[in-house]
């Protein structure tokens, strides 16, 4: 029987990786993470779990 991987919201994404919601769409933007167009943008669970073993999290830089 064949599994599917969850499907996340941006917000459900951003929580996991600890940053913004924001950072998480400009990843998308930039094919940083990739991502499918359901109305809302949605991340598969094994899109996230590649995105963080290939270690493209950035780290955050001092507060301005």
């Amino acid at each position: 029987m064949e599994t599917r991987d969850r499907l996340r919201s941006t917000k459900e994404a951003a929580t996991i990786l600890g940053v913004c919601e924001e950072t998480v769409r400009r990843y998308i933007r930039e094919k940083k993470l990739k991502a499918s167009k359901i109305g809302n943008y949605r991340i598969s669970d094994a899109d996230l779990a590649a995105f963080i073993a290939a270690g493209k999290l950035e780290q955050a830089g001092p507060a301005a």
